[in-house]
């Protein structure tokens, strides 16, 4: 889990970067490829990661930071509650808040599935809270309340960045310094990868 919110929350990082929006994160765009470059899938290996690349794909979503019109985008069930307010603008708050619905998915093996940001807010994310908190999961349920927090200012990465607070969140705690050394090294392969992405579906 960690190393897919990881390569997903630095594509979004390179696109907010850039001053982009994916607007539409979900399990659907989120691709696994393995690795089939030998130096590649042994450097995964030494680190204990499965050697795999995840990739945030469709970027046909995605707009300019900001971007005001009047339709909502992304898809039903994901959209963060200020992105029913057309006058907000996508923002890279709102593909946080997908982001967490992702997380959700995960957490609920697959059972997510809603129509409003309140049935988020109201039903799957306490529900979902209470199933890491029994299973002694409680660094996770805290990163599901940061990434969905309704107030998009408070919401995880308003401040400092999403992957600057991401790795800095206690969910990231104890991982290895190989882990941390490969994640550094690929994030410019990832980066470079959106770049591209986003060239080429705009």
């Amino acid at each position: 889990i960690r190393w897919v919110l990881w390569s997903v929350a630095s594509a979004l990082d390179c696109a907010h970067n850039h001053g982009w929006a994916h607007n539409d994160v979900k399990t659907l765009n989120v691709c696994c490829q393995p690795v089939v470059d030998s130096k590649a899938a042994e450097i995964y290996r030494r680190a204990d990661v499965k050697p795999q690349r995840v990739r945030l794909v469709d970027w046909g979503a995605a707009t300019a930071l900001d971007w005001r019109d009047d339709r909502t985008r992304g898809t039903q069930g994901y959209n963060a509650p200020e992105n029913t307010d057309l006058t907000q603008g996508c923002t890279s708050a709102h593909d946080t808040w997908m982001l967490g619905c992702l997380l959700l998915e995960i957490v609920t093996h697959g059972a997510f599935d809603c129509n409003h940001p309140s049935e988020v807010l109201e039903t799957w994310l306490p529900n979902a809270i209470t199933h890491c908190q029994q299973n002694g999961q409680l660094p996770l349920a805290n990163l599901l309340q940061r990434l969905l927090e309704e107030r998009p200012e408070l919401r995880l990465g308003a401040g400092q960045g999403l992957v600057t607070e991401l790795l800095e969140h206690s969910y990231f705690s104890g991982l290895s310094p190989t882990q941390w050394a490969l994640e550094c090294a690929l994030r410019t392969q990832l980066c470079d990868s959106t770049s591209r992405h986003i060239q080429c579906e705009r």
